[in-house]
C-alpha cells in the first residue's frame, strides 16, 4: 500500500513539473526544419505538419507554438491552414504518446 501511495506521489510531482515546463528530457534538434501543414483543427487548436514536405513523416503542432503575428492574427487567435509552408524547431518528447512524440515549436508561417 505504501509503495502505491509513494508511486502516485512521485507521478503527481512529475506531472506538475511537466505542466510547468520543467521537463528536461526533451531532445531539441539543432536547426530549423521546413514543412507543409497537412491539416489543422482550428476549433481544437492542433494539427499535423508534413516534415520536409514528405507525407510519411508527420509532426504534431499545437496553436500555442505558432509565433504571434499581429498582421496575420489581428485578434490573437493563432491557427494554420492546410498547404501552408512553415518553418519550426523539431522537438522529440520520449515520454508522450507516439502521435505527439515529434512536436513542432516556434512555428513560423513562410507562405500562405
Amino acid at each position: 500500500m505504501m509503495q502505491m501511495i509513494a508511486r502516485n506521489y512521485v507521478y503527481s510531482i512529475f506531472n506538475y513539473a511537466a505542466k510547468q515546463g520543467l521537463h528536461q528530457r526533451e531532445a531539441v534538434m539543432e536547426r530549423r526544419r521546413l514543412g507543409i501543414v497537412k491539416w489543422f483543427k482550428k476549433e481544437k487548436g492542433y494539427g499535423r505538419i508534413m516534415l520536409d514536405g514528405q507525407d510519411g513523416d508527420h509532426v504534431f503542432v499545437h496553436y500555442s507554438q505558432i509565433r504571434p503575428d499581429p498582421d496575420k492574427f489581428p485578434t490573437g487567435f493563432r491557427f494554420l491552414n492546410s498547404g501552408q509552408k512553415v518553418s519550426f524547431i523539431l522537438v522529440e518528447k520520449p515520454w508522450v504518446s507516439d502521435s505527439q512524440r515529434l512536436s513542432a515549436t516556434d512555428v513560423e508561417i513562410l507562405e500562405d
